[in-house]
């Protein structure tokens, strides 16, 4: 039992989330460029999609990213970002 609970704590300690951000004033291959780069430098995000078409970026960071985290690093670049879900 001892054996299953530092499993289990361990996991928690090391859980990723997944957040779905919508990029409104992402319109173009340039704003796409800009917005992987500054995600790709972002400590803490492990892995991330960006969809130029549908103007959103799924992100998969460790657990104690600060929500707005993502949310100040692109506001800086000119873009807004909405957190849409977080799981």
């Amino acid at each position: 039992m001892k054996k299953l609970t530092l499993v289990l704590a361990l996991s928690a300690a090391f859980a990723d989330k997944t957040l779905v951000y919508e990029i409104p004033n992402m319109s173009c291959v340039s704003c796409y460029e800009v917005i992987v780069q500054t995600l790709g430098e972002l400590k803490g995000v492990k892995n991330f999609e960006v969809n130029l078409e549908a103007k959103t970026a799924q992100i998969i960071a460790e657990d104690d990213l600060p929500q707005n985290a993502v949310v100040d690093a692109l506001k800086k670049q000119g873009y807004q970002a909405v957190l849409k879900s977080e799981k």
